[in-house]
């Protein structure tokens, strides 16, 4: 394995560390290759000597205090919950606005009964629909500027 690749897999393993946590134990690693290049080793070897980026990772969180751990992202969580709401509620108010019939009883003529409806289009409801899905939208765009993750 390649140093590129081994500290991409370590950065990806290390997913759960805030970003300038991260960064520093990347840089750390990086180092530390470079350190053992130099030393005479060639870069496979140095790799394969500090074993598997997923297996580093483990040891390196277990050792991490609590506050090196990103929070949850529970704006997002509440935009996405938000949005799949309206968006489940839309769809069912645009099958509905097409109409709907069934019957009631037995279904054996007279004593059965047809019902039949039609519903409006809630235009505040598209409307809140589109807002939310913005603002999910919006959030998760400028998470991604600032390196965060999905």
């Amino acid at each position: 394995m390649r140093k590129e690749e081994f500290l991409k897999d370590l950065g990806r393993s290390l997913g759960k560390l805030k970003r300038e946590e991260r960064r520093r134990q990347l840089e750390y690693f990086d180092e530390l290759l470079k350190d053992m290049a130099e030393g005479g080793m060639s870069e496979e070897e140095a790799v394969e000597k500090l074993g598997q980026p997923r297996d580093l990772a483990g040891s390196i969180l277990e050792q991490m205090p609590k506050e090196s751990f990103r929070k949850m992202d529970v704006r997002g969580v509440i935009l996405c919950c938000a949005s799949l709401v309206c968006v489940t509620a839309t769809l069912i108010f645009i099958k509905l606005s097409h109409g709907i019939s069934f019957y009631v009883g037995g279904g054996d003529g007279p004593t059965s009964v047809f019902v039949a409806g039609r519903v409006g289009r809630p235009a505040v409801l598209y409307v809140v629909t589109a807002l939310a899905l913005g603002a999910t939208a919006v959030h998760y765009v400028r998470k991604g500027k600032r390196g965060g993750r999905y």
